[in-house]
């Protein structure tokens, strides 16, 4: 618990030829194969405890630092039950007050086994916690070794304030998101499960990374704070002790904070003749009001240069065209209504959907081309980095002409032609 042993000795011994370093626990007797179950925790780092001020002592009570007491609790054979929790030692530990050397503690039976053990019941606490931006990852450092298998990422909450108290009349509550949870792919710890350690690191699915842009929270490092429901992780006590909670009240503040520096992709587009609109999905949420749809070009071949010998037809885009958000289901864009509800209510301001409602020249330019978006296998689309850019600033990755890429779906103009 504390990470203070006691050792007895048949006479006094002089306090100052301690040699800790000598000291081993381990899980018999007797070191055999790790095959065998055997396992073993030297002490590398302890200190005199108690009793201070003295020259010799019977008892003395020594102090395992804090990163040899976790190696200890890393160690699931190793002391975690009376039973096997062994010490071992030569006989260069210390010397009695004649400087007679102790008798060693040797690998045979029956060794010195632990005659009380006081279990760990102190819960951890999470101290700090890192989010990487570009590479999808939260790093929680803890006060102690804890499971990392045992994590329920669904009581990790980002928050844009130390206070994001649902109760709070500060509108910041709503832009606070809670991890999806869950040990679906992506979503369970980086580091090896069942290996305790002090530091978890949680590959954040894109689902959440997509909200979380969307909302503009975990934007800077003065928008990252963390909740922590209590018990959400758990220690590797025989009998696990919970880590203590971190309300949203008192939100903790990153400790390091690495920025979004990679640009959105065009995911998929389609393109609907019937009711005049293209509607393209990004990877990520996108500011819809820095879309410069005069950077948007169709045309009927994938590379401009070489078409198999079928005639280049292309359209560029002009601002007769507007644009609008179209959310961030994946399943499909929301209507005009929906989005604008939602950018009303400040929650998700940036989106991935971006639907552009063609104007009337755009609309007469592109029907007046036989060969041009007739069908998806006539359907290319390709722009500039300067066509949109995500909630972090960075531009779009470009399309080529020569590259372009294929609307995955399309509707035909099945409209009867009327006279004007």
């Amino acid at each position: 618990n504390t990470g203070v042993f006691v050792l007895s000795f048949s006479e006094p011994v002089l306090l100052s030829s301690i040699d800790t370093s000598v000291i081993q626990f381990q899980s018999s007797f007797k070191q055999v194969s790790t095959d065998e179950g055997f396992r073993a925790v030297a002490v590398t780092n302890a200190s005199i405890y108690q009793p201070r001020d003295t020259e010799s002592a019977l008892l003395v009570a020594l102090q395992l630092s804090h990163d040899n007491l976790n190696n200890l609790k890393q160690e699931p054979l190793v002391c975690r039950y009376t039973s096997n929790c062994y010490v071992v030692f030569s006989d260069s530990l210390l010397v009695d007050m004649a400087d007679n050397a102790i008798a060693p503690v040797v690998q045979a039976f029956p060794g010195q086994p632990l005659q009380q053990l006081l279990r760990d019941e102190t819960q951890p606490e999470l101290e700090a916690f890192d989010l990487n931006m570009d590479r999808a990852q939260l790093t929680l450092s803890f006060s102690e070794v804890v499971d990392p298998a045992s994590l329920n990422a669904s009581a990790l909450c980002l928050h844009p304030t130390s206070n994001s108290s649902s109760s709070s009349s500060s509108s910041s509550s709503r832009y606070s998101w809670c991890l999806t949870g869950g040990s679906s792919a992506g979503r369970q710890v980086a580091a090896d499960a069942g290996v305790a350690s002090t530091v978890v690191v949680v590959d954040v699915s894109s689902d959440d990374m997509r909200a979380l842009k969307a909302r503009r929270v975990a934007s800077s490092a003065n928008t990252t704070f963390l909740s922590m429901g209590a018990g959400a992780i758990v220690d590797t006590a025989f009998e696990p002790n919970g880590v203590v909670g971190v309300p949203r009240s008192s939100a903790l503040g990153v400790r390091s904070y690495t920025g979004d520096s990679v640009g959105p992709r065009l995911a998929r587009f389609e393109v609907d003749m019937e009711v005049a609109e293209v509607r393209l999905l990004f990877n990520e949420p996108v500011e819809v009001g820095s879309f410069d749809v005069t950077q948007f070009v169709l045309q009927n071949v994938q590379n401009s240069s070489n078409g198999g010998g079928v005639v280049l037809e292309e359209w560029r885009l002009s601002n007769s065209s507007s644009v609008r958000g179209g959310g961030n289901a994946l399943t499909g864009f929301t209507s005009a209504a929906e989005a604008a509800a939602s950018v009303a209510a400040g929650v998700e301001v940036g989106e991935s959907w971006v639907v552009v409602e063609l104007g009337p020249d755009d609309e007469i330019g592109l029907k007046s081309q036989r060969g041009l978006a007739a069908s998806t296998e006539t359907t290319y689309a390709w722009f500039g980095a300067g066509l949109v850019a995500d909630m972090g600033g960075n531009a779009v990755h470009a399309i080529g002409a020569e590259s372009a890429q294929e609307a995955v779906a399309h509707a035909g103009n099945e409209q009867l032609t009327s006279l004007v």
